[in-house]
């Protein structure tokens, strides 16, 4: 039984991956947004950025050149219209121009997590933080690669680290919720789904995910039945989205396990986030 469930579900791992890094890019953007203004003080609302991480624009950010800036832009709008090889070009641009770049560094971590190379991604998140402590988009990329490979506390305290530049950022709390569930804390995880909720507005389909990581904490603490409600919302949120395909699977899964009917998870059970792990982790292979 254990071996179909794993089977199944490694089928979803690009879609999962996929989905999680294009959430990065809006991220990146509103930084990129606000070195390329060349100013600490613009308004958080218009690039989603926290009060606080108006304050703390770093000096890299600030004494990146304006060639390496736009060469950025580009990239970002090439990756934004699968333009992958353009933005992977216009990345090495930057980082030609200004090798210490954080930005840059970041981005190409992205593009690398894109194609599926996880260790050159973790390199080049690193070697962003070195350059800039407070390059939010690095942590958030650092820890969606420790989420996959199972490394939930340290991922939980890269989410921290990322939370005070973005306290908008629905990818944060979404991430670190799931890390959260994955350890057991269901009451955090619950937390972290709230704060995502309040960035999510009337997003189909962030509402859609958020229903969706409900639905596997409910399922996690052996309410198979609201989990299943759960999914079904995130179905109806978003119908075409990816977290409808994510939790139709779920359902298929739940039916063809016979999960339906409430109570504790015995040893024997196969976790619902159990699941996640082979649509993450075997991306790294």
């Amino acid at each position: 039984m254990i071996a179909m469930i794993w089977a199944r579900f490694a089928e979803l791992q690009n879609s999962i991956l996929d989905a999680r890094i294009t959430r990065m890019i809006p991220f990146l953007g509103a930084a990129l947004l606000v070195a390329a203004a060349g100013c600490a003080n613009c308004q958080a609302d218009s690039f989603s950025l926290s009060p606080s991480a108006q304050g703390i624009i770093s000096r890299n950010q600030l004494l990146t050149p304006e060639k390496a800036q736009k060469a950025l832009d580009r990239a970002r709008s090439d990756f934004l219209h699968r333009h992958y090889e353009s933005a992977q070009k216009d990345v090495r641009q930057a980082l030609e121009v200004c090798p210490h770049c954080a930005l840059a560094l970041a981005f190409e971590g992205i593009l690398d997590l894109h194609a599926g190379n996880s260790p050159e991604a973790a390199e080049a998140f690193h070697r962003a933080i070195d350059e800039d402590p407070s390059s939010g988009s690095a942590y958030v990329g650092l820890g969606i690669i420790y989420n996959a490979q199972g490394r939930f506390r340290d991922a939980i305290a890269l989410f921290d680290r990322a939370a005070p530049f973005s306290e908008s950022s629905w990818l944060v709390h979404y991430e670190a919720a799931l890390a959260h569930l994955r350890l057991g804390e269901y009451d955090a995880g619950l937390r972290e789904i709230s704060t995502a909720g309040k960035s999510a507005g009337s997003d189909p389909d962030r509402l859609s995910g958020l229903a969706y990581l409900r639905g596997l904490a409910q399922c996690e603490t052996g309410d198979f039945d609201r989990g299943s409600r759960y999914f079904q919302e995130a179905m109806r949120r978003d119908p075409n989205g990816t977290f409808a395909t994510l939790a139709r699977k779920r359902l298929d899964l739940l039916a063809a396990a016979g999960r339906r009917s409430a109570g504790p998870r015995t040893d024997d059970r196969t976790s619902p986030l159990d699941l996640d792990q082979v649509g993450t982790a075997t991306a790294d292979h």
